[in-house]
C-alpha cells in the first residue's frame, strides 16, 4: 500500500507567474492552491522545512532587538487545539533567534511536525509572527522595521486519503 506524496513549496517571494498576495505589512501571504490539490479531502501534512530571513537587503529587521523566537502560522486546519492561538490556526514551526545579528533562521525541531487536516483550504495563508517582549509576550506580526518583502519559505509534504493505492 502506498499513498502519493505531494510537495508544496510555499513562499512570500515569487519569481514565476504564479500570484502570491501579500498583506500591506508584507509579513503574510495568501497562496491559491492549484485546482488538482483543492477539494481532495482529508490529508496528512508533514512540515519538511521552514526558513525565515530576519532582515531585508538594507539590513532592516522584521523583529525588534531582544526578540528570541519567530513563528510561521497558517490557516491550514488541523485536528487538535492551541491555546496560544485561541484555538485557531496552526503554528507550523518556530525558530530560536540566537542573537540580534542573526540574519536568517530555520525551524527548530528534532522531528518534523505532522498532523491531520480535514481538507486543505483553497487559499493557504502564511504569516510570520514573533512574541511582543514589551507587552505580555503576545504573538504579534513580525514586521517591525520594514514593509519590504523579507523572504520566508515553507515546504510541506502532503498525502491525501483519496490517493490510497494498492501497489
Amino acid at each position: 500500500m502506498c499513498k502519493d506524496k505531494y510537495i508544496l513549496r510555499l513562499t512570500n517571494t515569487v519569481i514565476g507567474n504564479e500570484a502570491a498576495t501579500l498583506n500591506a505589512d508584507k509579513n503574510a501571504v495568501s497562496i491559491r492552491l492549484p485546482a488538482h490539490l483543492r477539494n481532495k479531502g482529508k490529508c496528512n501534512i508533514k512540515v519538511i522545512s521552514i526558513h525565515i530571513a530576519l532582515q531585508n537587503a538594507t539590513a532592516n529587521r522584521v523583529i525588534a532587538d531582544g526578540v528570541n523566537l519567530i513563528f510561521i502560522r497558517s490557516n491550514i486546519p488541523n485536528l487538535g487545539h492551541s491555546n496560544e492561538n485561541n484555538g485557531f490556526n496552526q503554528i507550523l514551526g518556530e525558530a530560536v533567534i540566537a542573537a540580534d545579528t542573526t540574519r536568517a533562521v530555520s525551524i527548530d525541531a528534532t522531528e518534523a511536525l505532522e498532523f491531520t487536516c480535514g481538507a486543505l483550504p483553497d487559499v493557504i495563508e502564511l504569516e510570520r509572527l514573533c512574541y511582543d517582549h514589551a507587552n505580555a509576550f503576545n504573538l504579534i506580526a513580525a514586521k517591525n522595521y520594514t514593509t519590504a518583502v523579507v523572504p520566508f519559505q515553507v515546504v510541506l509534504e502532503i498525502t491525501f486519503d483519496e490517493d490510497h493505492n494498492d501497489k
